[in-house]
């Protein structure tokens, strides 16, 4: 159900309107803490104006609300849709990027596929590419498949080539329809301790 028409303005200032309200009625210290509000998806450079909106609503609230002026704005996208343009715009509305990614091979982002069956990874590297050309900062989340895992080899050269600011590693999920060998968790875990310690 992850529809555009599901996520509207109107939905989306109401969700801001209700974390307003939470921060308000926490012990937190805006002053201290920074909340952080995660564009996420499905694909949220799908809803690009909705997404342009909350942004620019936020970075108005800032001078204002005092729970909200030191909240983050990141975005998680595939990449897929990151050219120029958009990029330099999440800059300027001060929102930090983050590109979600299968490993670092074309292999072993094979099931990252768009609807009409093509890979993303061509996509998802030109847009580290394009982000790195114009000086933008961008993180990795990378999802710890059986081939990531086998052949992490190439992560330093990507955090190298790209200028990556920071990186997280997301460990799958096991279940009745996509089950995982038993000693996954336990290969997923010591591959982010050493890729860490590299």
């Amino acid at each position: 159900h992850f529809l555009s028409e599901n996520m509207t303005e109107t939905i989306a200032d109401e969700a801001l309107d209700f974390f307003i309200r939470q921060l308000k009625n926490s012990d937190d210290d805006s002053e201290i803490d920074h909340p952080v509000i995660i564009f996420y998806g499905g694909e949220p450079l799908l809803n690009l104006p909705v997404l342009e909106h909350v942004a620019q609503r936020i970075n108005d609230l800032r001078k204002y609300e005092r729970c909200m002026a030191n909240t983050e704005l990141s975005i998680v996208t595939n990449g897929t849709l990151l050219d120029g343009e958009t990029a330099q715009k999440l800059q300027s509305l001060k929102v930090q990027i983050g590109i979600s990614i299968d490993g670092f091979s074309e292999k072993s982002n094979a099931l990252r596929v768009d609807v009409a069956n093509r890979p993303a990874y061509p996509r998802i590297i030109r847009a580290l590419e394009v982000c790195r050309d114009l000086g933008i900062e961008v993180s990795l989340s990378v999802t710890l498949n059986e081939e990531t895992i086998q052949h992490g080899e190439g992560i330093l050269r990507l955090i190298s080539d790209y200028k990556i600011k920071s990186l997280g590693f997301n460990i799958m999920m096991s279940g009745e329809s996509f089950p995982l060998p038993t000693t996954y968790r336990e290969r997923a875990a010591q591959f982010i301790i050493d890729q860490f310690v590299e």
